[in-house]
């Protein structure tokens, strides 16, 4: 395994706990729900935190070579927890459901702003400085690549190695590769869905599809093949066409509105106020303006 979604994580037990070994690390990955990482992985980022700092406290807010180190090392709240990272463990790491949720949204490359957004509308009282510390200690997904990803997911089904909590989840593997609009939708976002955009982009993907099978050697399976690519463009262009021709329908309707005005003569300030107004002007001076040559 090249990376590990909980790498500062890992990097934490190592500052943390003198000389625990790889089978203690996996145990402890193993109970936060995460895939056992490998001894190489283990042993570079061992290797990022063997040179600590001369009267090394890393329990100390106070003593600040150490405070410096650990924020250098991006495990300085973990240690020292604040609200986002207290937050983060009750919320989060002790509620499956949410976990999952979260996980998915990562993967599909959501931002934790977003995702706290939308988890918010379906009720998690969760904020964006709770995903955010969620992400950076245990699901990294800025340190994994798609190969990364894949090796981690494989490595989780199996019992020595694998929490297997990933493998009950079906939807982080269609978010990974699907992107946000299906990990949103996966996690039970329901977006309003605008069908003109749909039909576009099912018609750029088809004519893409058919310039690559065009490429093919002619075969029976190439003509069939571009066939229903040929069937498939045909119908979507009559529905493109359709609703382009409903919209021009309606357009047509509001050309027949009329804005009716009013065609009454104004009334008069004398008519208004014939006693005065509220300026200090009397009636003289209203009777005077309204003689008045315009």
């Amino acid at each position: 395994m090249n990376q590990h979604p909980a790498r500062f994580f890992i990097k934490y037990l190592l500052v943390t706990q003198e000389r625990i070994g790889l089978s203690n690390i996996n145990s402890t990955l193993r109970l936060y729900g995460l895939c056992a990482t490998t001894g190489e992985l283990l042993q570079e980022v061992r290797d990022e935190v063997d040179a600590v700092p001369d009267d090394f406290r890393p329990w100390s807010r106070a003593h600040l070579s150490s405070t410096r180190w650990l924020k250098k090392q991006r495990i300085f709240e973990l240690i020292h927890p604040d609200d986002s990272v207290k937050g983060m463990k009750t919320k989060i790491l002790e509620d499956p459901m949410l976990r999952g949720d979260v996980d998915t949204l990562l993967l599909g490359n959501v931002s934790c702003r977003e995702a706290a957004y939308r988890l918010q509308k379906l009720r998690h009282r969760v904020d964006e400085t709770e995903v955010a510390a969620y992400k950076h200690y245990f699901w990294n997904t800025d340190v994994m690549g798609l190969s990364d990803w894949t090796v981690y997911f494989d490595a989780d089904t199996k019992t020595l190695t694998g929490s297997g909590r990933t493998t009950a989840d079906p939807r982080m593997w269609a978010a990974l590769q699907a992107g946000p609009e299906v990990a949103l939708h996966k996690v039970g976002v329901r977006k309003e869905i605008d069908t003109k955009i749909i039909l576009d982009t099912l018609q750029r993907e088809l004519y893409h599809s058919f310039l690559e099978v065009s490429a093919l050697p002619i075969s029976s399976k190439k003509v069939e093949l571009m066939l229903g690519l040929t069937t498939g463009l045909l119908k979507v262009e009559e529905r493109l066409q359709a609703g382009d021709a409903a919209l021009h329908e309606v357009l047509k309707r509001f050309e027949k509105f009329r804005v009716l005005t009013d065609q009454s003569a104004v009334p008069s300030l004398v008519d208004l106020a014939p006693t005065g107004t509220v300026s200090d002007r009397d009636r003289a001076d209203i009777l005077a303006m309204k003689e008045a040559p315009r």
